[in-house]
């Protein structure tokens, strides 16, 4: 475990997108209506000089996957946001991260 540190609001008040936004996208991404209580917020991470804000979905109590928000800096000033439904729903929270950002990050 590589224990990647939270962010200091280790909290989904801290997410550059609200939980109605991240559900609106799940909905287009499952082609299923998503209710409040199928998402919910595990947890946040800065990981090299990335944010993530780390959710799961369910359906009915059953675990489909994760949602992960990602937030740095592009051009100095400007900071880019993404969201997406990524990985492997069997990996624990910090094999998500450092996969995600090997593949969509650094590759940029």
């Amino acid at each position: 475990m590589n224990n990647i540190p939270f962010l200091k609001n280790n909290s989904q008040v801290s997410c550059p997108y609200i939980k109605s936004d991240i559900i609106d996208y799940l909905e287009i991404e499952e082609r299923r209506k998503i209710i409040h209580e199928d998402l919910k917020f595990v947890r946040t991470a800065k990981y090299k000089k990335t944010k993530y804000w780390l959710w799961q979905f369910f359906k009915k109590d059953k675990y489909l996957g994760w949602v992960i928000v990602n937030s740095f800096k592009r051009f100095i000033i400007l900071e880019n946001h993404e969201v997406a439904s990524w990985g492997d729903k069997d990996w624990d929270a910090e094999k998500l991260i450092i996969e995600y950002h090997k593949i969509n990050i650094e590759k940029k």
